[in-house]
């Protein structure tokens, strides 16, 4: 070993005789064991130093001046040392020198003449039981960190039961702590909250909403849940990080009524300006140029209602929960009708059986896809409607129009965002931004590809129940999607009596 290298996992032997050091460095280092050699305490000290607290200390008894029983206390009282194992190794087999052994803080003792095999099973031994510690020290200090944090951690196994709850996770969530329960969290999730948005999975973001109204304060989570690769040494599977969102729910909420409240306000006034101008263009003795005032008048109106009712639209698709929405059959031999299809509109369904989706959802998506597409010249228009393994319904739009501008295709789900610069079209450029927010309202998503072969591909995809399953739902087995609205159901009998709390 060099003087600048920091080991893990190595053997430092103190001895004064030489001969014997040697022989023992020779016997570590032919089985790989990494050891440092020294003569004296002070050269004991200087090693540590330099590379670190060994994970085995191979001490001689008999040392001049202080025995090797004084070395081992003074090697103890060394903070960077407590740790470290300690193996006497002497020609001493009586009891009394084992007792002061122990005393002096030794952990093993190795008779002279010893065998190499009881030796080196000896050290590899104590080195395990050093990584064993430093292991749960690692994580004892991981547990202290995540209590001290505001977020709440959850590891779940592959049946999704939890395997650890940080305390933010138990204050947040409600959930019990008493060692000898076992939570499943899916069905725990379903008694206790509602989602107010998204989808709980395992690699899904939603917000949840405490379900007992006569709170003082309500209670809102926002979710996170990935899957975590590689963790079959701790049998988690996947995890969950849950923040308090209490007051961005309720912003939202006061957002919402405002917004309502703007538009019930503003539609009025600009019914009757729309009225009194078209009663003006029909009535009035105007000239020319007045005729044409009138009617910009009029359009100017007709689009800054249309603009307002967009803007509402969005802020309520980017405000509200979908807690309570419907889901309604998706049916494969009669998607046509369902979806409210036009006859320029070819469709190709790729569906497995009947899926339960948010049908409003689905008919206003595809009515704002088509509009684009029309508005970009489409002369052909298909949708390809598939169910995939993951639980959810995708919904694929082509055309043949113009299709998009190369670079954009991630910015026009951007609120207010136009491909046409002139300012001269319809509408406020929230039509995509109003679908987007709905679609990921529902724990769904959206996207763009840029045109291929002349053809433009929007998509959107959400989440859905086989109709067939829907009386057992996600919680009777490996967890892959509840939504709001789903069947209520405890086969584990796993509960609490807590309420969550904000942090």
């Amino acid at each position: 070993m060099t003087a600048n290298e920091t080991l893990r996992d190595w053997v430092l032997a103190l001895d004064d005789d030489p001969w014997a050091l040697e022989i023992t460095k020779a016997m570590l280092e032919s089985h790989d064991i990494p050891v440092h050699a020294v003569h004296t305490f002070d050269e004991a000290m200087d090693a540590v130093r330099r590379l670190g607290a060994p994970s085995v200390l191979l001490l001689d008894v008999m040392m001049p001046g202080a025995s090797g029983f004084e070395i081992c206390r003074r090697l103890r009282s060394e903070g960077s040392l407590r740790h470290t194992r300690v193996v006497f190794v002497t020609a001493l087999d009586d009891e009394q020198s084992k007792l002061t052994a122990l005393d002096a803080g030794a952990d093993d003792m190795i008779s002279k003449p010893f065998s190499e095999p009881i030796l080196i099973a000896r050290i590899r031994s104590l080195i395990e039981l050093a990584r064993l510690r430093d292991r749960d020290q690692a994580h004892l200090e991981y547990e202290a960190v995540l209590d001290t944090i505001g977020e709440g951690v959850i590891t779940l196994d592959d049946e999704d039961y939890v395997i650890t709850a940080n305390t933010p996770a138990r204050r947040l969530l409600g959930l019990s702590d008493h060692p000898l329960d076992r939570i499943h969290l899916p069905t725990f999730i379903e008694q206790h909250w509602s989602i107010e948005r998204g989808a709980i999975g395992r690699s899904t973001e939603a917000r949840i909403l405490w379900q007992d109204y006569g709170l003082t304060l309500p209670v809102a989570l926002d979710w996170t849940s990935r899957e975590l690769p590689g963790s079959a040494a701790t049998h988690a599977t996947w995890t969950v990080v849950v923040r308090d969102s209490t007051d961005g729910w309720e912003r939202d909420q006061a957002l919402g009524r405002l917004t309502r409240t703007l538009g019930h306000k503003l539609r009025t006034p600009l019914t009757g300006l729309s009225a009194g101008l078209e009663i003006l263009a029909e009535t009035a003795d105007l000239d020319e140029d007045g005729t044409a005032m009138v009617e910009m008048a009029q359009e100017s109106a007709v689009r800054l209602r249309d603009t307002l009712i967009r803007i509402i639209d969005f802020t309520i698709a980017s405000t509200e929960g979908s807690q309570g929405r419907a889901q309604e059959a998706l049916n494969p031999s009669d998607l046509t009708g369902q979806l409210g299809l036009d006859a320029d509109i070819e469709i190709e369904q790729r569906l497995s059986g009947p899926v339960a989706v948010d049908l409003a959802v689905v008919r206003r998506g595809i009515d704002e896809l088509a509009a684009n597409a029309r508005s970009a010249g489409a002369g052909r228009i298909c949708l390809t409607v598939t169910d995939d393994p993951d639980g959810t319904v995708m919904f694929v739009m082509t055309d043949d129009g113009r299709g998009l501008p190369p670079g954009i295709t991630e910015r026009i789900f951007e609120p207010f965002y136009q491909t046409d610069r002139s300012g001269e079209g319809l509408g406020a450029g929230l039509g995509l931004a109003i679908l987007a927010a709905e679609v990921e309202r529902c724990g769904g998503s959206v996207g763009a590809r840029a045109p291929i072969d002349g053809n433009t591909t929007v998509w959107f995809r959400i989440p859905a129940v086989t109709v067939a399953n829907r009386s057992t739902s996600a919680v009777d087995g490996p967890l892959t999607g509840l939504r709001s609205g789903s069947d209520r159901h405890d086969p584990n009998g796993s509960g609490s009596n807590l309420v969550p709390g904000r942090t």
